[in-house]
């Protein structure tokens, strides 16, 4: 069993865990490599009811050409997963509380899962893979929360009970190996996935992999000085006019709030700052309050919205307090609430928006002067071949002696994303290094790379081969897939849910088990919080549950 394959199994129980017996509220939050939550996705609120609605079963909450989940399955879905819940000691499963499922993060979760679970059956009938006895056997050992059901396929004095309890509870031994079957034929379809990257896909992703560069680098900022943007004023009115005109909410002043605020002389005192709100509403003058509870008063203050949203909601109170922000602790009363304004054109801001149209329209003539020393020295040593680890040595040094910092990157793909180690994502510098040679290493100008300029020397430069890559082919694809492997699951449920037009809609989901309010969300968190609490130390299934990532 390959070690990718036995984490991906792992995530996927675990997560089905973690709707049973989750220790926080939200139950199982979807792996990184789950697809983000798409439109169709509609998960609408209904109005609070104690109790869920009677909503047909086969409602389809999933459906696409050739698969759908009905709400039936879902349902189902939801008593199985008692089966990994906590039991009794004298061993009976517990009775679900469908509060688990009234949020909108775990019947998500726990739909996508069904579809995921789906699309893994679908791919083993494809493939033709079936399950063995044997297979069944060797799941349950090699995984610890399901082998308490061994006696349910190997028969023993235990076995008798275990059916009773199932059956007590209105399961059976069929919920069980539907269960242990949805794992067996996922780890099966990954397997497979695995077996059949095929040499071409791996060779492109070696050869992305290995088609590297090393560089060394200086960064230098493209801001221009006083003089030229005091000329690019001038020279650029009608430019910087026409750029102030087109981008209105750019240049306006924000939402602002006008205050009288009374603050803690020094460190914090909610209480006061509290007892202060109070006071002013109930009409005692500021500079009484902050004689009698030793406050700051500033009569007039000025704060914009992002320092405090309550403020600006509609139907807002003008007096409160806030005991934690970026203004730290106070409490207000509102004089004025300003809406946004257009900043004036004035000289300092033309020169604001002659800085930023010089930065993003290309290199500075004073930002490309002051790298040019630099590139000299990039140039001055010799071409044709790598160089060595002295050499790079040396030229580091000189870069430093003449006032640059320079960077030695590590080797990078210069087929990848654009990041290069210690100088992060610099797309345009990584196609360049990729198209210079160890004959021609430097370009002759500086490079604009985002917000920076570069100067730049390629010291070493390393292209694939399809001889390496046959000597490395096994052990390269072992590498690749202890780390990627997990991926290709979701890649063929991603791949899925486009070819087959799924579309995903929560809202009978959401009418079954109505979504907690937020008072509900709050008690039952306490709740959950106290039960853990006096609950004694997890056990090692429980454990790997409430860490699904195993980080």
């Amino acid at each position: 069993m390959h070690a990718s394959s036995t984490l991906f199994s792992r995530r996927l129980k675990s997560c089905l865990m973690l709707l049973a017996a989750a220790s926080v509220v939200g139950a199982c939050k979807p792996s990184p490599e789950s697809p983000a939550p798409r439109a169709e996705e509609q998960v609408e609120a209904p109005v609070e009811a104690p109790a869920g609605e009677d909503v047909d079963p086969t409602t389809e909450v999933v459906s696409g050409e050739g698969l759908s989940v009905t709400l039936g399955e879902v349902e189902k879905a939801v008593d199985r997963l008692r089966i990994f819940a906590p039991r009794a000691e004298d061993g009976a499963f517990a009775r679900a509380d469908e509060r688990w499922f009234r949020t909108p993060q775990a019947q998500s979760s726990l739909v996508n899962n069904l579809l995921h679970f789906k699309v893994m059956r679908m791919k083993a009938q494809e493939l033709e893979l079936s399950i063995s006895p044997a297979d069944e056997i060797a799941m349950l050992e090699s995984q610890e929360q399901m082998q308490p059901f061994l006696p349910l396929f190997q028969e023993n004095d235990q076995s008798e009970a275990l059916r009773a309890h199932l059956s007590a509870a209105g399961l059976s031994v069929e919920d069980v190996r539907h269960l242990l079957h949805d794992m067996i034929y996922a780890q099966k379809v990954h397997d497979a996935l695995i077996e059949r990257f095929d040499d071409e896909k791996l060779w492109k992703i070696y050869e992305a992999a290995n088609d590297t560069a090393t560089v060394v680098a200086v960064r230098g900022t493209n801001t221009p000085t006083s003089r030229e943007i005091d000329e690019a004023v001038s020279t650029m009115a009608s430019e910087i006019e026409a750029y102030y005109r087109d981008n209105p909410l750019r240049y306006m002043r924000p939402q602002t709030a006008k205050l009288t605020v009374l603050r803690p002389k020094s460190g914090e005192n909610p209480e006061a700052v509290q007892e202060a709100a109070r006071r002013l509403k109930s009409g005692e003058e500021p500079e009484a309050i902050a004689a009698g509870l030793g406050l700051e008063l500033r009569p007039e203050a000025f704060l914009i919205l992002p320092e405090n949203p309550k403020i600006f909601e509609e139907g807002a109170e003008d007096v409160g307090f806030a005991i934690s922000g970026p203004r730290g602790q106070y409490a207000y009363r509102v004089l004025e609430r300003i809406e946004p304004t257009p900043m004036e054109l004035n000289r300092p801001l033309r020169r604001e928006i002659a800085s930023h149209l010089m930065r993003t329209r290309g290199i500075v003539p004073s930002a490309r002067q002051r790298l040019q020393p630099a590139l000299a020295l990039l140039n001055e040593v010799p071409t044709g071949k790598a160089l060595s680890p002295a050499q790079i040595e040396g030229l580091i040094t000189a870069l430093e002696n003449a006032g640059f910092e320079a960077v030695h990157s590590e080797p990078f793909s210069v087929k990848g994303t654009g990041y290069i180690p210690g100088l992060g994502l610099a797309e345009e510098l990584a196609q360049a290094a990729a198209e210079r040679t160890l004959d021609e290493p430097t370009l002759d100008e500086p490079l604009k790379s985002r917000d920076d300029i570069f100067v730049f020397r390629l010291v070493d430069r390393q292209h694939p081969s399809r001889e390496a890559f046959a000597q490395d082919k096994e052990s390269f694809r072992e590498s690749f897939m202890a780390h990627n492997g997990h991926r290709l699951s979701q890649q063929l449920v991603n791949a899925t849910r486009e070819e087959r037009n799924i579309i995903m809609n929560l809202q009978a989901v959401s009418r079954r088990y109505p979504l907690m309010s937020k008072d509900e969300l709050a008690a039952f968190a306490s709740e959950q919080a106290a039960a853990h609490q006096a609950a004694p130390s997890p056990s090692a299934a429980e454990a790997q549950a409430s860490n699904p990532t195993g980080k």
